[in-house]
């Protein structure tokens, strides 16, 4: 499919990126390649929790290497706004779009295939990493999908975690171990977009340091994102521009 290309650059540029330069120097560009594409509009997008109306007239857009950071109080509404962004809830008003059409009118596994979210609760299955990077393979609608184990085991080492981990049964693994898992289970993937709460918020700053280099090197390669984060400097640090949530209260 279209976009896989430019993703397996991504993820073979990983293979001893950082054993040759190390991680990303704080002087480079956050943004070193673009891909100009518009991937995902907000258009006038309301969201509801419950019988409450969370946020009104949201409009954004995310384009190939740009990322998109909400920041807002708790419960405000940064949580759905993914579920919705992801087709897993509805809105309240206005639409999402994908390349340019709405999703209500796509087939739904396969933009869930392409625009993948990695939830604030890691979901890990009781059996090894491997076989939890595997699992997706498995389903009809990523089957012109490979797994690539020298990838995996790359994106494990850059995050912080030793090829050993394969081994390693991922639901005894600590919060932050299942988040960095989760996160590479997408990543193997070959997103066009991710959609990720909190992704490093069980992560001591070392740790996140290395997850938010191979997320800016995902964005170089002309990646979409939207990152929700309690964090207002990260997500300065990784975002083209930053929807502060709160401002849309109805």
């Amino acid at each position: 499919p279209v976009g896989f290309s430019y993703m397996r650059s991504f993820l073979l540029c990983c293979v001893g990126a950082w054993h040759n330069r190390g991680l990303l120097d704080e002087t480079e560009p956050m943004i070193a390649a673009r891909d100009t594409e518009l991937l995902l509009s907000l258009e006038g997008l309301s969201i509801r929790g419950g019988d409450r109306l969370l946020a009104a007239k949201i409009d954004a857009t995310v384009h190939g290497g740009e990322c998109l950071g909400v920041v807002g109080p708790s419960g405000c509404g940064k949580s759905t706004l993914l579920r919705v962004i992801a087709g897993l809830a509805d809105g309240d008003g206005g639409r999402v779009l994908f390349r340019g059409d709405a999703i209500a009118a796509r087939d739904m596994a396969r933009y869930r295939s392409e625009v993948i979210l990695v939830g604030q609760t890691p979901v890990v299955f009781s059996e090894s990493v491997r076989a939890n990077f595997l699992r997706p393979f498995g389903y009809g609608v990523h089957e012109e999908r490979h797994f690539d184990e020298s990838v995996a085991t790359s994106l494990l080492e850059q995050m912080g975690m030793g090829s050993d981990s394969l081994e390693a049964d991922a639901a005894t693994m600590s919060v932050g171990e299942r988040q960095r898992v989760s996160l590479i289970r997408a990543l193997l993937l070959t997103p066009r977009v991710l959609l990720l709460d909190e992704p490093t918020s069980a992560l001591d700053a070392g740790a996140r340091e290395a997850v938010e280099a191979v997320l800016k090197e995902y964005l170089a390669r002309g990646g979409g994102m939207v990152l929700v984060s309690h964090d207002l400097e990260q997500a300065q640090r990784l975002s083209t521009r930053v929807l502060d949530l709160a401002a849309y209260r109805p």
